[in-house]
């Protein structure tokens, strides 16, 4: 019982990072420049990044009232 939650917790994760690879595409700010030795000089800052949706929100709405319902 233990393992099976521990899994399901994973594959949740899994799951919910594919839907938003698919339905984003992510950039990093160029604005605001990434500090990769941040962590070693104890001044790590949390990186920016840009989210763009792959699909217009007018089209997606389309699909989905047009999806039939089970």
């Amino acid at each position: 019982m233990i393992i099976r939650v521990y899994f399901d917790c994973y594959r949740s994760i899994f799951i919910n990072s594919a839907l938003v690879l698919w339905a984003f595409q992510l950039n990093r700010n160029p604005t605001k420049p990434l500090d990769d030795m941040g962590f070693m000089t104890g001044h790590a800052q949390p990186g920016t990044i840009d989210f763009k949706t792959r699909i217009p929100e007018t089209e997606l709405r389309h699909m989905m009232q047009n999806y039939p319902e089970p």
